[in-house]
């Protein structure tokens, strides 16, 4: 076995950056008329994730979902995901990368325009990294394709699936909101599912600093009443405070980790797959549908 065989594994079903022209082609003259778009991240999260875990568990949400549709004849392309976003906040911790806001609208729409040229009429933009900016920028993007294409374009946001409380207890050990914070129990849960070797588990630790557990303990209207520029960076331009290094205690995360199984990332991921499933079919009926 070669050294990339080694480090690249794919995985079924395949994203349009693992298919030949010709396999995009054939899916296209079989009925994929919808694609999904991946706006992920680069961001930290916490000493034992991965930077792109945003992207990563979304593309892993999105194969579980067209695997589910195709049982349905219902054929839908991944299209290769953004893997950038607006990660601001987290630019004190190294290996994080964050564009300027008419950079990722713009990318976006142009990833789009392309999704378009080769006749996808239906496209679902997921939010990875479910920041109030990020998600600005995306649904700014979403108009701007909206009219410019008079495609049917659709926004879901994992970290907006809805969990019963009974769900939730059956789920999750630790006590929410921890369990769903940035890095903590869910995100961890579903990396070890995802991806075990990426997990550094000597660093699965428990982090309860005061204010983390102000931040986490409001409503997330009151997250950031205020956002201001922080440090100054090397470049000239300041992160965006409060961040993950102020309310965290420079650790990145908040909550208790240890208790992350792969048991539950499975589960997370199996029940978001089958809410993205709903989304989409419900995306295509309404774009399908004739309005005077």
């Amino acid at each position: 076995m070669c050294v990339l065989e080694e480090l690249y594994v794919v995985k079924e079903p395949k994203t349009m950056a693992e298919m030949t022209w010709a396999e995009v082609d054939e899916e296209i003259r079989k009925g994929a008329k919808t694609a999904i778009l991946v706006v992920g991240a680069n961001e930290q999260h916490g000493p034992h994730n991965p930077l792109f875990l945003d992207t990563i568990i979304c593309v892993e949400h999105a194969k579980i979902a067209v695997t589910k549709l195709r049982k349905e004849g219902i054929r839908v392309l991944i299209a290769p995901s953004i893997p950038y976003g607006m990660s601001h906040h987290h630019l004190p911790f190294p290996g994080s990368i964050a564009l300027r806001a008419s950079t990722l609208t713009n990318l976006i729409v142009d990833v789009c325009q392309s999704l378009v040229d080769m006749e996808i009429d239906k496209i679902l933009l997921v939010v990875g990294h479910s920041g109030l900016e990020q998600i600005s920028c995306i649904a700014n993007a979403r108009l701007e394709v909206i009219e410019r294409f008079g495609v049917a374009v659709g926004i879901f946001d994992r970290a907006a699936r809805h969990f019963s409380k009974e769900e939730s207890a059956k789920i999750y050990k630790d006590t929410p909101p921890w369990a769903t914070a940035h890095a903590g129990e869910g995100e961890t849960a579903e990396m070890m599912a995802i991806a075990p070797k990426l997990v550094d588990k000597n660093r699965l630790t428990k982090n309860l600093p005061k204010e983390a557990i102000e931040f986490y303990s409001v409503t997330p209207a009151l997250r950031y009443p205020c956002r201001k520029g922080g440090k100054k960076l090397r470049s000239g331009r300041y992160t965006i405070v409060p961040g993950p290094m102020d309310f965290t205690a420079g650790r990145g995360f908040a909550g208790d980790v240890t208790v992350a199984t792969e048991e539950t990332g499975q589960k997370l991921a199996e029940m978001t797959a089958d809410q993205m499933v709903t989304f989409i079919k419900k995306m295509i009926e309404v774009a399908d549908k004739k309005f005077e």
